[in-house]
């Protein structure tokens, strides 16, 4: 997609900027490029709610919707898509990673904020 067509469509809610080596680019380009076109994952959303509705009565479970990367959610793809740029500093498990904590991990680490 198109960055005229993405604005076109959806509303940026908040933008980072990360200083990557050329070849964690090519690494995060590849995935971009594999993983285009797969589908949004509604069913993902609502298993990430039940995940984070459990944890409020001190139950830790996995998202019972897990597509196995067929389809992603914003966070969820964002969250595998910064996997492949260095998994020791990222640290997160992406099948259970909620936009709020995208953005916690994101100012935890210092990545810098654009928008």
């Amino acid at each position: 997609v198109s960055k005229n067509q993405f604005t076109t469509q959806s509303t940026p809610v908040e933008e980072y900027q990360l200083d990557v080596s050329d070849d964690q680019f090519k690494s995060m380009f590849q995935f971009c490029i594999d993983n285009a076109g797969k589908m949004y994952s509604l069913w993902g959303v609502i298993g990430e709610g039940l995940v984070k509705l459990a944890s409020k009565i001190g139950l830790k479970i996995k998202n019972p919707f897990n597509s196995n990367n067929k389809t992603y959610f914003c966070s969820e793809l964002v969250a595998q898509c910064l996997d492949t740029i260095d998994p020791s500093q990222f640290n997160m498990n992406a099948d259970n990673i909620s936009p709020s904590d995208l953005n916690n991990l994101l100012k935890q680490l210092n990545i810098k904020r654009i928008l």
